[in-house]
């Protein structure tokens, strides 16, 4: 097992990442990166550092999803480019966006899909995603696994993405 490294980030300088940071430490991180930047902000030094120190074996901890991410697309690029690395990641807050767990992986595959399904054609990923929030709960959608299966299989080559489905 490898190292599980915490990243915290808040907007502006009246702002601290305190509480994000007592989070991630409980957690269990050994090393918090941090950056005072507006989610939008492309030049986030503490994620560049992060990211480049991290490596096979290791887990990537938030506290929250935004904390991460730019927009969703850049969200499932830095989480698909650490999957390809061999690396974790964990969301506190959004408890099943675990990607070390076969559970959270699929979770995680079903945003991606619901993300890259939204952009081919032309939905709202905001609206697909609160109406699959308010219709199911965690629970039972892990119940339909083989129904998600095949809509994702539908949508993405298994194979292409690293995806296993494990029964």
């Amino acid at each position: 097992m490898g190292t599980i490294f915490g990243y915290a980030r808040v907007s502006t300088k009246e702002q601290n990442t305190a509480a994000q940071e007592e989070a991630l430490h409980r957690a269990g991180c050994s090393r918090i990166y941090r950056d005072i930047a507006s989610g939008a902000a492309s030049d986030r030094s503490g994620l560049e550092q992060c990211l480049a120190d991290l490596t096979e074996g290791d887990t990537l901890v938030v506290w929250k999803l935004d904390r991460l991410g730019r927009s969703l697309p850049h969200l499932v690029q830095v989480v698909t480019l650490l999957k390809e690395k061999g690396i974790g990641f964990k969301s506190l807050t959004e408890g099943v966006v675990d990607t070390t767990n076969p559970a959270g992986e699929l979770i995680f595959s079903i945003f991606s899909v619901l993300f890259i399904s939204s952009q081919t054609f032309g939905l709202n990923f905001k609206t697909v995603t609160d109406q699959l929030e308010a219709t199911y709960d965690v629970e039972f959608a892990l119940l339909e696994v083989d129904r998600m299966e095949k809509e994702i299989r539908a949508f993405l080559n298994p194979e292409d993405y690293n995806i296993a489905f494990n029964r």
